[in-house]
């Protein structure tokens, strides 16, 4: 029989505690002490409370805390601390998600999350299709337009299509427009967006459901029970407004189907295998309906750490306390990256 999840969870000594200085970076920062925020800014959604729920975990445990909230400031940061937790993964650049990983490797701080080499080939999601195939796991055709000459090469592949970023998270670009029957119809969308600055990537559309696996690092590595996602949105598309909880229309709860959640925790413990080293990933796989089959479709090295998300519908389906999941991460990260 495999261990329980909670059994393999690390737990911080004593003296761990007492060495380690922990900079909180991340936009919106709570004040130590202070109260939960609302639910939902109608601006950003539930980003403020997830910070309060991540900063009260690690307030709670007793560790030296102080915070940042601009990258401007974390550039010449010239403080006491030994360890980043980082919850910034965007930024009004170009492809922000390495930097604050290069930052701290400039600046010699160990850091919640991965290297700037690993971040960089996971928010790559072509990148994430050709790991995920050469793992042996099935990922649908995927052709990246970058430049507007791409576009005279339509895919290889058959419509309908469906159009997204291809570097981003959190569903960011995503609409009604994305999807498209035909190239006629989709090139101008991704026109589009290539103006505007972007990447695009263009899979054969994928109806059906979103069933994502969060593994957290580990000897071995932990796979949590796989969260399904059903939007209500036309084939089952999921946008970033509905992400964080601006719109409605989209619900997740644990997947109530051993056999399938036994074969994708597998699948996800295998892909991780070549993402290492990280301290927590979230795998993402699309199921098609009605054939039920499944597709890797990306995966996140700095997924969702709020008790509403993925991860959180996981751990309480897994008995595991949000405390405690902070806790294991900073163990595990702080070891991995031997904080002294």
């Amino acid at each position: 029989m495999n261990p329980s999840p909670t059994d393999q969870l690390l737990k911080l000594t004593d003296e761990e505690v007492k060495r380690l200085n922990v900079l909180f970076l991340a936009k919106y920062p709570p004040k130590p002490g202070a109260p939960p925020p609302p639910d939902i800014d109608p601006l950003i959604g539930r980003e403020r409370l997830t910070k309060w729920e991540v900063y009260n975990a690690l307030e709670t445990l007793g560790l030296t805390l102080s915070t940042i909230e601009t990258l401007e400031d974390f550039k010449t940061y010239d403080g006491p601390a030994n360890y980043v937790f980082c919850l910034f993964n965007r930024a009004d650049i170009r492809n922000p998600e390495t930097v604050v990983a290069s930052l701290c490797s400039q600046l010699g701080l160990a850091h919640l999350g991965a290297p700037a080499n690993i971040r960089a080939l996971a928010e790559d999601k072509l990148l994430t299709k050709s790991i995920a195939s050469f793992a042996g796991l099935p990922v649908a055709p995927g052709l990246a337009y970058v430049d507007l000459d791409d576009l005279a090469v339509p895919p290889a592949f058959e419509g309908p299509y469906f159009a997204k970023l291809r570097f981003g998270a959190n569903s960011e670009g995503v609409s009604s427009d994305s999807v498209q029957p035909d190239w006629k119809r989709l090139s101008p969308v991704i026109a589009n967006m290539i103006e505007a600055g972007e990447e695009v990537l263009v899979e054969p559309l994928l109806s059906g459901r979103d069933i994502t696996v969060t593994v957290l690092g580990n000897h071995p590595n932990i796979a949590l029970t796989p969260t399904v996602f059903q939007s209500e949105l036309p084939h089952g598309i999921a946008t970033e407004r509905q992400k964080r909880l601006l719109d409605g229309g989209r619900s997740g709860q644990p997947l109530d189907d051993p056999a399938l959640a036994e074969t994708l925790m597998g699948m996800a413990l295998r892909f991780a295998e070549h993402c290492k080293p990280f301290d927590y990933m979230r795998v993402d796989f699309r199921q098609t309906l009605p054939d039920r089959q499944l597709f890797v479709l990306e995966c996140n090295l700095t997924s969702n750490l709020g008790t509403h998300a993925a991860t959180g519908i996981a751990i309480r389906n897994d008995g595991i306390a949000h405390i405690d999941l902070i806790e294991h991460l900073v163990a595990f990260s702080t070891r991995r990256q031997q904080v002294l």
